[in-house]
């Protein structure tokens, strides 16, 4: 266009000093005018020819009137129809504390400006330019339920791309969003989260924008997983929000559904739960002799599981909507723990009561513990079974002392001492209680050996 001006401009020198030699008058100045208009051809023949000149007509042609401060419609009845493509690159993090959820979403958005067109045939057939967001006008597309205000997720600072029927693609722009997302830790660590995502305008209404989907899925086509995180399924749907001030608004709800991958948490916390429990189980089975090392293994235990309770309290929420299954599993392992222990308490005392009889069993503590009906003792290194019908009694001994009087017939003497121990046998086992009866029994048993001997 230049090197033309510049032609005619010549093309106008040459003719006015044409005009000034048929007048007669060449002169030097007639010269000078030739000389003048010899150099402009000169110059503009010796000019690069720029290849993106028509890109640039074209940018100043439809800026030069551009208004990039009212929504891009030739009525003000049209409704800007914005378009939305997301794609889920990472999750971040799931901060089950504070249920929030951080994510890097790559969104796209696309719409039509009305004022952004050009006749692709008077500009060398350039259907495509690239112009700054910043110089035209953008949909003001934000997140609405993000909880952190200070992530810099400007749309300003991107490029956009414009083809000649004014379409508008802004196109795999970068978020990183922290979302409020409600964690239900029921079935912690093996659980599934459901999260979602809005995306809508603070300014337009229904009436001037809407927001619609391109997919009815999210684009996890770039989803890579970085954490504990992998995405098992999304769904994308169109929604309306009324505002605080009466009007509706459109929103874009993504919903997606993340698994976590739970080999960690069960190798930290479920498998050490599981052996404190055969180890609970394991304690009641020590021989009574040693209770100080059953209470000391049960007191062990328990601590232990106060310790894991408490790493899985700190990283789960401070309120939940549902009970969670592992916390309430270490909580009834501790009761059972403290039970254990108690009762190893309680057969520690029991063990080391006087075995002379003087300091009696409470009755109400012989109806809990069943002293009544069972009792062993321990006397010169040999054990007295359990008595549990002093009629069985009487006849054992009566059976045991017949035999000695068969046996050693010829002694009378000895007959008669075996007679007259197993009366104070009977008699004192109808007289005294059933501690005293066994142990004096054992004391008359110790002494018919030795007779018999």
């Amino acid at each position: 266009m230049k090197v033309l001006e510049q032609i005619v401009a010549y093309a106008t020198c040459f003719d006015t000093g044409k005009q000034m030699r048929k007048m007669g008058s060449v002169t030097y100045t007639t010269l000078a005018v030739r000389g003048i208009c010899t150099i402009m051809v000169i110059v503009a023949l010796c000019q690069p020819v720029n290849s993106l000149s028509h890109e640039k007509q074209i940018i100043e042609d439809i800026l030069s009137t551009y208004n990039k401060r009212g929504r891009p419609v030739l009525s003000d009845s049209t409704v800007v129809d914005v378009s939305l493509d997301v794609s889920i690159k990472h999750v971040v993090d799931m901060e089950n504390k504070n249920q929030v959820i951080n994510m890097l979403v790559y969104i796209s958005q696309f719409w039509k400006d009305e004022y952004l067109t050009w006749d692709s045939s008077l500009y060398g057939n350039v259907e495509r330019i690239v112009l700054p967001s910043s110089e035209i006008w953008i949909p003001d597309i934000k997140q609405y339920n993000d909880v952190d205000d200070s992530v810099d997720n400007d749309a300003a600072n991107v490029f956009v791309s414009v083809e000649s029927d004014g379409r508008v693609t802004m196109a795999w722009r970068p978020l990183y969003t922290e979302t409020a997302c409600r964690v239900d830790v029921r079935y912690f660590p093996i659980d599934s989260q459901v999260c979602n995502l809005q995306f809508g305008s603070w300014i337009y209404d229904v009436n001037q924008l809407s927001i619609v989907s391109r997919h009815d899925r999210l684009n996890s086509s770039e989803f890579k997983p970085i954490g504990e995180w992998t995405l098992q399924n999304s769904q994308v749907r169109s929604i309306t929000h009324s505002g605080k001030d009466g009007r509706a608004y459109s929103l874009l709800q993504l919903t997606i559904v993340i698994d976590r991958k739970s080999s960690m948490y069960i190798t930290s916390y479920m498998f050490p739960c599981v052996l404190i429990s055969v180890l609970m189980l394991l304690s009641f089975i020590i021989p009574y002799q040693y209770g100080v090392q059953k209470i000391s293994m049960g007191v062990t235990l328990f601590l232990t599981g106060v310790v894991y309770l408490q790493s899985i309290i700190k990283i789960l929420p401070a309120t939940s909507d549902s009970p969670i299954m592992l916390t309430h599993y270490y909580i009834t392992m501790l009761l059972f723990l403290s039970l254990g222990t108690l009762a190893n308490i309680i057969s520690l005392i029991l063990t080391h009561m006087d075995s002379s009889g003087k300091r009696e069993v409470p009755h109400l503590l012989r109806k809990i513990c069943f002293v009544d009906n069972m009792h062993t003792s321990h006397r010169s290194g040999s054990i007295v079974t359990v008595i549990q019908n002093d009629d069985s009694n009487e006849n054992m001994v009566l059976r045991k002392s017949k035999a000695t009087q068969a046996s050693d017939i010829e002694s009378s003497a000895t007959v008669l001492d075996i007679e007259n121990a197993v009366n104070d046998i009977r008699d004192m086992m109808h007289s005294c209680n059933t501690y005293s009866r066994v142990v004096a029994m054992a004391e008359k048993m110790s002494q018919i050996k030795t007779i018999e001997k």
